[in-house]
């Protein structure tokens, strides 16, 4: 996976083109929370198929999840892979500086 590349990344009139640099800071943080997922799914010795059975989906979308593809998955399915570890899911709408708790 490609996250960043600084000779890409340059402006044609100098400095860094900051929207390709916010891109790749919210791709960095979509994998690192990926990652921190699996790393709890595996401290409670759980395989992917194993979770994915107990929470109604396949490997392939554990998988998923937990490569950062939490953007395409479905609430339902993040708040089942959550709890299924013992978590809790909250669902929060930023507004500026404003925060709701919707769920």
């Amino acid at each position: 996976m490609e996250l960043y590349d600084t000779s890409r990344s340059r402006h044609p009139q100098g400095g860094y083109d900051q929207a390709r640099v916010a891109a790749t800071r919210k791709k960095m943080r979509s994998v690192e929370r990926a990652y921190r997922l699996a790393e709890l799914r595996e401290a409670q010795q759980l395989n992917q198929t194993e979770l994915g059975n107990k929470i109604g989906i396949g490997q392939r979308t554990v998988s998923k999840i937990e490569h950062g593809e939490i953007e395409r998955s479905r609430i339902e399915t993040i708040r089942k892979y959550v709890e299924a570890l013992g978590g809790e899911i909250q669902v929060v709408a930023r507004f500026g500086d404003e925060a709701y708790t919707i769920a």
